[in-house]
Order: structure tokens, then C-alpha cells, then sequence
């Protein structure tokens, strides 16, 4: 990258052709006429000609910034992140310093880049220099470095850029408190976590899915609560937190899983059972959902129902042993690196289960990875549509740069890609592990029955009382081995032990 920008510093133009009516720029003066009248094409183009030509470093940093603003209104965003970074780069003498910044983050959150940008700015943060920025700007600053730091393992200094993101009324606010909540479960501050949790849930209650951002927050904490109390096993609480997550919601699925736990730990297995039902149903198939089976196994186990435990192992390990085979096959076999993204893309591209690749692309992270790589290939594509551009050094340039940055980034996707399906495949192993685990002890508990004359063949069961209602509220029906919407959540099993004392 840094060569490319050298070359780009140190080229000289030999003709750049500005189409039919050849509109070549050669002033500043030229350059802003365009650019004011809203013909950034030719701005960008005027603008390139007089950086690379002129001697007059007054005239050659303004070309550069309103170069790099050019390309930002044309959406031609990584282009004008080299530019806006070599203004930074140069650092507070340079009289557009702070309109560098800016553009920076502008750009940033167009692409939707959580390194990149956010590494430039923090190795050459000026706390002086940025102390002139309007707030909203520093607040972001704050957050983007905050939150790097953090996924970097380097939680004091992470708590100290977050801690000082201080608009209340702002997002970064929210997602700042969210990031220091986990910094402080890291350190094991329980009751600091839980505070800050809560007060992120409590404030944003009230946003729907069309503050999205918003809403992911208030969930994300939410469930942090949730995991929290069942990490500290206050399992009623637990419950009561993954039940404030509505049905349908986007991460209701992990609310179900997670509350299956804590029913599990409160010995309300018919709760557990019934929130396993709902997760089992043909509305959840698109999601990787092993894990159901493990805990539907080990209710069942707890209550000594053998043959309930074997017949939910054998479904388990029918469906998901192929799923590992595949995937084991599939990540021993030497490919590119930018072929694992491709084919997460390609939702498994018949080498691997698809649901695995929906699991992956769930990942906020992978979403903004594939938002950048898409936008980047729309870049190149709309750069060449410029008619102006057609055949001049700036058009040869970009598309140098944002080839470049493809090949770079398309590496680091891959090998992040890459983590992401071995972790599945280590999960997945895992869980198949867990069910060889309590076979054997199905095994090794039914032999010791045998021999101490008990019965362990089960014939046809009583049908048990019906669950609690709640209140009058609620209505009571059996079910019929039919899946209705409305019903998802709210299925309660009747469980009976069937355990001998003293066995």
C-alpha cells in the first residue's frame, strides 16, 4: 500500500484524457469550479492533475484534500482514504489536518472498516491536535479506538478511550458502555458488569428494529444481563432477562438456547424441554443447532428416561456427524485463502453444510467484511464508468489501489473465515464428544439397573397432568406434533422422573 501511495506522490501525468470535450484542468482556480458546480468527475480529475504537476505546495494541498472530498461524494471511498491518510499522515502542520480526520471517519463508516482506519488514527493520535475537532468526531475517535484496543486484548487502555466517549444521546455512547460491561467481566466485577448492562437495556427498551443499531445494542445487553446471572448462578434471574428478548427478534434464537440452560440448572425440565421444542422447529432450520440435542440428551438423562436420551443422540449424531465429516474434509484440503470467504459466500458451495455458512455470516464482523469487499468491487466498476476518466493515469491508479487492497484484504477475510469454520468444526466435535459421553454412562447406568433387577425396557408412557397456567390469561392445549408461529415459546413439557431411588 505504501509503495502504491508513493507512486501515486511522486507520479507525473503524460496524458490524462477528459473525454470528447478534453475539460483538462490545469489550476486550482479550474479544479473548484468544477467541483462547486457538482461536476466532481472533472473536479477529481483537475484536482490529480495539478498533485502530481504542481511545484506550489500551497496549491498541491489543496488539490489533495478536495482530491480525496471529490472521490468521496463520487462514493469512490478507499481512493479517497489514501488520500485523506497522507494528509494525515503529515500530521498537524498540514493546514487540512483536521478536514483529513474528518473524511477519515466519513469514509470509515461508509465502509464500514473496523481496522484500517481506526489503526491509522491511533498511531498518530494527537489528543492536542484532535482536542479542536467537534465532539461528535471525537466521540467517535474515542469509540474506534476504545473498541480496537479492546479486541486486541488490551483492556486498561481500551477503558480509558471508552470511558471518554461522553454524548449520552449517542450511539457511540451505548456501544461504549457495552464494550467497558465486558472489559469488567473480563476482570471478574460481576456487579459492575450487571450496572452496566442494565442501565444500557433500561435506556434503550423502548427502540424497535428500525433503530437497528440502537436495537442491537439493547439486545446484545440484554443478553449480557442474561449470561451474566446465569455465569453467577442466579438462574431465575437469568430467565427473567432472556425473556425480555421478544419472539422473533433477530437473537431470539440464542435467548431460547441460553434460558434452556437456566431451566436446566432451576430442575424445570419441562420449561427446558419445551424451549427446545420451539428451537427444533422447521422455523429455526436455517441456524446451526446442535446444541439443542445436547441439552434435550442430558434432560432426559437427569429424569433416567433411557430410551428418550438414546433415540435424541442417534437424531443428533445422524444429522451432525456428516456435517463435521464434510467440514473436517473440506478445511483439510490446501486452497486459497480468499476461497474460504468465497464459499461462506456461496453458502457452502456443495463442499460443506450450508447452515455451517449461515452460521458464519451471522458474524456482525463478517457482514461488514463482505459490505467492504462488495463496495470495493463497485468502486472499480463505477471508477471506469467515468467517461472523463477514460484512459487517464488517475482512472490506472485507482484501480491499482483498490486491486491491491482486495488482494490484501481478500488474505486476511480468508484467514479470518478460516477460524471462524474451524471453530465450528471444534464445536461441533465437542458436542459429538458430549454425546459419546453421556451414551456411555446410558450404557454404563442401564447395566448396573440389569444387574440390580430393574426394568430398563419403557413401554408406552401415561399422559402426565397438564403444565401450570400462568394466569387466566392463558389457554391450554395439547399438541399435535403440528408447528404454529404462535406457538413457538410457549411449548411446557410434562416431565416425570423415572429414576429408582438409591440408583
Amino acid at each position: 500500500m505504501k509503495q502504491m501511495i508513493n507512486k501515486l506522490v511522486g507520479l507525473i501525468v503524460i496524458a490524462a484524457c477528459l473525454g470528447p470535450a478534453q475539460l483538462k484542468a490545469q489550476s486550482v482556480d479550474n479544479a473548484l469550479a468544477y467541483y462547486r458546480s457538482g461536476n466532481y468527475e472533472a473536479a477529481a480529475l483537475g484536482f490529480y492533475d495539478v498533485f502530481i504537476n504542481t511545484i506550489n505546495p500551497d496549491n498541491r494541498e489543496q488539490a489533495e484534500i478536495y482530491l480525496a472530498e471529490s472521490l468521496n461524494k463520487l462514493e469512490i471511498y478507499l481512493p479517497a482514504y489514501y488520500f485523506y491518510a497522507e494528509i494525515f499522515k503529515a500530521g498537524p502542520h498540514h493546514r487540512y489536518y483536521l478536514n483529513a480526520i474528518q473524511g477519515l471517519l466519513a469514509v470509515r463508516t461508509k465502509l464500514r472498516d473496523n481496522f484500517l482506519i481506526p489503526s491509522l488514527i491511533n498511531q498518530g493520535y494527537n489528543g492536542q491536535a484532535f482536542s479542536r475537532l467537534p465532539m461528535e468526531n471525537i466521540n467517535e475517535i474515542n469509540y474506534l479506538i476504545g473498541s480496537m484496543t479492546y479486541r486486541q486484548g488490551k483492556y486498561d487502555e481500551a477503558a480509558q478511550f471508552l470511558a471518554a466517549v461522553k454524548s449520552k444521546a449517542g450511539l457511540r455512547f451505548h456501544q461504549a458502555r457495552y464494550i467497558l460491561a465486558l472489559i469488567a467481566l473480563q476482570k471478574g466485577d460481576t456487579q459492575r458488569t450487571l450496572e452496566l448492562f442494565q442501565a444500557i437495556s433500561e435506556e434503550l427498551k423502548d427502540k424497535t428494529a428500525e433503530d437497528w443499531e440502537l436495537h442491537r445494542i439493547w439486545q446484545l445487553a440484554t443478553l449480557g444481563m442474561g449470561r451474566t446471572l446465569y455465569g453467577s448462578g442466579r438462574y431465575q434471574e437469568s430467565v427473567d432477562w432472556y425473556n425480555k428478548i421478544p419472539r422473533f427478534d433477530s437473537m431470539w434464537y440464542e435467548a431460547l438456547s441460553e434460558s434452556a440452560w437456566a431451566y436446566f440448572q432451576l430442575e424445570d425440565p419441562g420449561h427446558a424441554l419445551g424451549q427446545l421444542q420451539s428451537l427444533l422447529t422447521p422455523y429455526f432450520n436455517k441456524h446451526l443447532m446442535p446444541e439443542p440435542r445436547i441439552i434435550q440428551a442430558t434432560t432426559y438423562y437427569i429424569n433416567c428416561q433411557w430410551d428418550r436420551v438414546r433415540s435424541t443422540l442417534s437424531a443428533f449424531k445422524n444429522e451432525y456427524q456428516p456435517i463435521l465429516d464434510n467440514l473436517n474434509t473440506y478445511l483439510n484440503t490446501p486452497q486459497d485463502l480468499s476461497g474460504y470467504y468465497n464459499d461462506v459466500v456461496a453458502t457452502g458451495n456443495h463442499k460443506f453444510a450450508p447452515n455451517v455458512a449461515i452460521a458464519v455470516r451471522r458474524s456482525q464482523r463478517f457482514l461488514d467484511f463482505h459490505h467492504l469487499l462488495t463496495h470495493l468491487a463497485w468502486e472499480d466498476e463505477a471508477a471506469k464508468a467515468k467517461s472523463m476518466w477514460t484512459g487517464s493515469q488517475l482512472l490506472r491508479d485507482i484501480h491499482s489501489l483498490i486491486l491491491q487492497h482486495q488482494q490484501d484484504l481478500g488474505a486476511s477475510i480468508g484467514i479470518w473465515t478460516r477460524s471462524q469454520l474451524e471453530f465450528q468444526r471444534n464445536s461441533l466435535k465437542n458436542l459429538l464428544n458430549q454425546a459419546d459421553i453421556i451414551e456411555f454412562e446410558v450404557i454404563d447406568t442401564e447395566k448396573r439397573w440389569l444387574e440390580a433387577g430393574q426394568n430398563i425396557i419403557k413401554g408406552r408412557r401415561a399422559r402426565l397432568p397438564r403444565p401450570d397456567i400462568p394466569s387466566d390469561q392463558w389457554q391450554h392445549w395439547n399438541n399435535s406434533s403440528e408447528h404454529w408461529l404462535d406457538e413457538l415459546g410457549y411449548y411446557v413439557h410434562s416431565v416425570k422422573s423415572e429414576c429408582i431411588e438409591g440408583m
